[in-house]
């Protein structure tokens, strides 16, 4: 007899686990390579599903966590101090409907694996879980629009699926640092103990803490000032080149 919840997947293999990146205070982002897919495939390699299936857990948990959502009535109990978005991009190698049925160019392409990839994550999550997910994750699909710099816009480096996370760090009513946060709104990665769920993959934050008072405006110090920028994926990322039309 099946349990309830299947036991968590195996370790994960060196070889999928995403790369952390640091874009300002409150958001980073989790980018998996190439190794993914195969060219012209929408659905991730079989061998990636464990590293996607932990991290679908681990985030789940942290919008769960109690940083993950509003700690006043304003606008409404609960509302969301983050937002997750899952975005895959492809590379300008050409394709067409008479190459695969399921797509008819490259953008299309992007978006079924980040539909895909999504579907991987989530596949292991409760219907509590999952009701709380779809609330607050979006999936997006970029084609060859944004191709990585330094290199082809047709090489398969641009191959890739990243997940960005924004937590609110500068809003009043989110300031208890949602898991894998620390106070200052950067990834947490002094841990290296995580709960049997989850383990193997991504280190786990320190019990949370309240993050330092925001400035009061005016004062004469702007030491500590912070601003983070909306989450906005129609704006180049900071690690882009906004010359390349994002």
């Amino acid at each position: 007899m099946w349990p309830l919840r299947p036991p968590p997947p195996a370790a994960c293999d060196a070889e999928f686990s995403p790369t952390i990146v640091h874009l300002a205070p409150g958001m980073i982002r989790l980018e998996f390579g190439q190794s993914l897919f195969k060219s012209a495939d929408t659905k991730p390699v079989v061998g990636a599903h464990d590293c996607l299936l932990r991290l679908g857990l681990i985030l789940s948990e942290v919008l769960e966590s109690p940083g993950g959502r509003k700690t006043t009535n304003i606008p409404m109990k609960g509302s969301p101090c983050l937002d997750v978005q899952i975005q895959a991009h492809a590379d300008a190698q050409l394709v067409s409907a008479s190459q695969n049925c399921a797509f008819k160019d490259n953008l299309d392409l992007s978006a079924l694996r980040a539909i895909e990839t999504e579907r991987v994550m989530i596949s292991n999550l409760s219907a509590t879980s999952l009701a709380l997910w779809n609330s607050r994750v979006s999936v997006a699909g970029y084609g060859d629009r944004r191709p990585k710099d330094g290199v082809s816009p047709e090489a398969d480096e641009n191959r890739r699926v990243w997940v960005q996370v924004h937590w609110r760090w500068n809003d009043a009513a989110c300031t208890i640092p949602p898991l894998i946060f620390d106070s200052n709104g950067r990834w947490e990665a002094t841990q290296v103990d995580a709960p049997a769920s989850v383990s193997g993959l991504l280190p786990v934050p320190p019990k949370p803490q309240l993050r330092p008072p925001l400035p009061v405006a005016g004062a004469s110090s702007t030491a500590g000032a912070s601003s983070t920028p909306a989450f906005d994926e129609d704006a180049p990322q900071p690690s882009e080149d906004p010359s390349k039309g994002n």
